[in-house]
């Protein structure tokens, strides 16, 4: 046994390692468990609320036999649609065929976990195809590299030690920014992008045309479903390394100290890359037609082009942190020998930097309704990690100063990733009462079941939320960017709660709305006066916590 741990180290390493980070990524929400107050069900919120009831809300549409989703946060948009969210309404959509009664936060957290856990074994492999020619240990020291690299922090020793990350929105610093905090549907675009670098970048190219053309068109196309902007880096990255390898036969190279400075590329079949592009089109036309014509997809897309964020120069290399200024010093190491998968890689992080720091681009951005910042990617860190270590090795050759300047390197993102953590083990606490959900409440909302009827909650509840994640019920009030005219709507649900709505008025606001329930909790109204004042209504469920009216 000892001799077969020795012998394969390396791997086991790997895998504990890949293992242990997927569950700490996750760590902050998991220690909460043992902090839920008695009589409440942890809801388990991992980052900001309104994101996280959207996308487990997705997964209850799947445990109700849904795999086209619609959207359940307002009645006025009755569009269905699939590309982005469709990973959780597929992920609810097996436990329904399984029937297992698994809650919707469970299925989440779990796929969380598994899609960690696979994208960092495909990052290692990746790493070996970086570094084919370097020692396991080198290998090892990059993979750990793209894992645990930090952003810079400032340090205050008043009133007590406290490391500050310097971070800004959609930053991917920190490793829990990174890795996507944690969002299956990002971490899988991130799988796929990785998946079909590493497909392109093989050196056995026996498929033939036909059959390359068809498994490029299927990346594509899961692509455009769940990322377009990562979409677009990978045709980028790879369509210019291909166009490299083309002048590469037409143009004298020139070489540096006798040798050729691009080396070793390989034959690349440009053709496939062009059809597959060319019978993507048509489904990004699709796509982009069915975002014009839904509702919701329409308001995420006007989100998107009025939020642009192009942080300073400085702000991002202060960010991206010591592994940038490593990944610079080793550039010429990097391209001392260039390969497909390196030239591919390095693209990726171009364009990546170019289309997400650049406001030159925002016109051209506005156009396809993306964020500029969409365009960063955690598989950029392959090309930073894989420069940085080529840098130590190279520059200190002497083994103790290297394996003394990797250690130290290795702290400094220790104290980072401590400094983020700790920013990650408040975000569940503020969800307020959506993180601890009473269990009489949580039993309530649960009694509705599925119903064709809106279902009516307080604009200072937050019940909307919680009732679309347990029922997948539609709710007049929900998920704030979808729900359309939010303003108007509280406007009206704060009427009919304030009892200023005369009884036919309120009857006509219910059935005009297609409201079929009304949730009150305590702090809200007393029931008694709902029913003095709106005496349609009847009593649904009651208890302590929460009242449900029907009509």
């Amino acid at each position: 046994m000892l001799r077969l741990i020795r012998s394969n180290w390396l791997i086991i390493s790997v895998f504990a390692i890949s293992l242990s980070f997927s569950l700490f990524l996750i760590s902050p929400v998991l220690l909460t468990i043992p902090k839920t107050p008695s009589d409440t069900v942890n809801m388990l919120v991992g980052h900001y609320f309104e994101d996280y009831y959207e996308y487990i809300t997705f997964v209850k549409q799947g445990q109700n036999g849904h795999l086209i989703l619609s959207n359940v946060f307002s009645n006025d948009d009755p569009s269905k649609y699939i590309a982005v969210w469709w990973p959780y309404s597929l992920m609810g959509f097996i436990t329904y065929l399984l029937k297992i009664p698994v809650p919707s936060q469970i299925v989440f957290w779990l796929s969380s976990a598994s899609f960690s856990f696979v994208f960092f074994i495909i990052i290692y492999v990746a790493i070996c195809r970086l570094l084919p020619k370097e020692k396991n240990i080198t290998k090892f020291f990059a993979f750990l590299f793209v894992l645990f690299s930090g952003d810079l922090f400032t340090v205050s020793f008043s009133p007590k030690l406290t490391f500050t990350p310097i971070s800004y929105w959609y930053a991917i610093g920190s490793p829990f920014n990174r890795f996507s905090n944690a969002v299956p549907h990002h971490q899988l675009a991130q799988i796929i992008l990785l998946l079909g670098l590493l497909f392109v970048s093989r050196e056995n190219k026996n498929l033939g045309h036909a059959k390359e053309t068809a498994v490029l068109f299927v990346f594509s196309l899961l692509l455009l479903s769940l990322s377009p902007p990562q979409l677009i880096l990978f045709w980028l990255a790879i369509l210019t390394v291909n166009l490299i390898t083309i002048l590469k036969g037409r143009i004298k190279i020139p070489k540096i100290a006798g040798k050729t400075l691009i080396t070793d590329l390989g034959q690349r079949a440009f053709l496939p890359f062009l059809l597959s592009l060319i019978l993507t089109l048509p489904f990004a036309f699709l796509l982009s037609r069915q975002t014009s014509s839904s509702s919701s997809l329409l308001a995420g897309k006007i989100w998107d082009i009025s939020h642009y964020y192009y942080p300073s120069l400085s702000l991002f290399a202060q960010n991206t942190g010591l592994l940038l200024v490593l990944a610079i010093l080793g550039l010429p190491f990097y391209f001392s020998r260039l390969s497909f998968p390196r030239l591919v890689f390095f693209f990726l992080v171009f364009f990546s930097f170019l289309l997400s720091l650049a406001p030159s681009f925002m016109p051209l951005l506005k156009l396809a309704g993306i964020h500029n910042l969409r365009f960063e990617t955690p598989s950029s860190y392959l090309f930073l990690a894989a420069s940085s270590i080529l840098f130590l090795q190279k520059i200190l050759k002497k083994t103790l100063f290297y394996y003394a300047l990797f250690t130290a390197v290795m702290f400094f993102f220790s104290l980072s990733l401590y400094a983020n953590f700790q920013i990650m083990l408040k975000v569940p606490y503020m969800a307020g009462n959506l993180q601890f959900v009473p269990a009489f409440v949580y039993q309530g909302i649960k009694t509705l079941g599925k119903t064709d009827k809106l279902i009516l909650s307080a604009p200072s509840s937050n019940y909307g939320l919680l009732t679309t994640a347990l029922t997948g019920n539609k709710v007049y009030l929900g998920r704030s960017i979808f729900t359309l005219n939010q303003n108007e709507k509280a406007q009206k649900a704060l009427l009919f709660y304030e009892l200023k709505m005369t009884e036919n008025q309120a009857k006509d606001f219910l059935e005009k709305e297609n409201i079929g329930y009304v949730l009150l909790s305590p702090w809200e109204q007393d029931p008694q006066k709902i029913l003095a004042k709106y005496g349609f209504l009847r009593i649904f469920f009651q208890n302590n916590y929460l009242t449900i009216f029907s009509h």
